[in-house]
C-alpha cells in the first residue's frame, strides 16, 4: 500500500510539472501569427457649423428677445477701509546670568497695554539662548509682574 500512494504522488508531481512549463510556454513564448491592424478614418463633416443663413435668422432671434440695455445710474457708495495686519516687535533687552535658578534680567522688560491692541490675535515670544560652554540647558520664562506670576506656556528651553 505505500509503494501505491507514493506512486500517485509521484505521478500528481509529474502532471503538476508538465502542466507549468505548458502554461510558460504558451504564455512566455511571442507570438508570430499576430496581425497589426490599422484604423484609417475618413474626415467626416462638421455638423456642429452652421450655414450662413441659420446664423442670420439666430442672431434676428436673439436681436428680438434679448431687451436693449437701459441707461442706469449709479451712484458712488463709499467703501470702509479694512485695517491693515500689523506686526509689532517688542524688543525686551538683553542679558547675562550664571545663576542656576530663575533670575529677573534688569532692563529686559517692558510694558504692553492690551487696550490699546484691540484686534490682537496672537503674541509670539521668540528668544536667543547662548551657553557658552556648551554643557547642561538653558531656560527662560516670561514674568508677569502685574499679576506676579509666570506667563503661562512662556518657557523655553535649548
Amino acid at each position: 500500500m505505500p509503494l501505491k500512494l507514493g506512486s500517485i504522488i509521484v505521478f500528481l508531481l509529474f502532471l503538476v510539472s508538465l502542466n507549468v512549463l505548458f502554461l510558460d510556454i504558451m504564455v512566455f513564448t511571442k507570438s508570430s501569427n499576430r496581425e497589426s491592424v490599422s484604423v484609417i478614418t475618413e474626415p467626416q463633416k462638421d455638423v456642429l457649423t452652421c450655414p450662413d443663413a441659420c446664423t442670420a435668422k439666430i442672431d434676428e432671434a436673439l436681436s428680438k428677445a434679448t431687451p436693449a440695455p437701459a441707461a442706469v445710474e449709479i451712484s458712488p457708495t463709499a467703501i470702509p477701509a479694512v485695517p491693515q495686519a500689523a506686526e509689532f516687535y517688542v524688543p525686551l533687552g538683553s542679558g547675562t546670568t550664571k545663576s542656576s535658578e530663575y533670575e529677573e534680567l534688569l532692563g529686559a522688560e517692558a510694558y504692553i497695554n492690551t487696550v490699546s491692541y484691540p484686534t490682537i490675535k496672537k503674541v509670539t515670544f521668540e528668544i536667543f539662548l547662548r551657553n557658552p560652554t556648551g554643557n547642561g540647558r538653558l531656560y527662560a520664562k516670561l514674568y508677569n509682574v502685574t499679576d506676579k506670576h509666570d506667563v503661562w506656556f512662556s518657557e523655553v528651553f535649548t
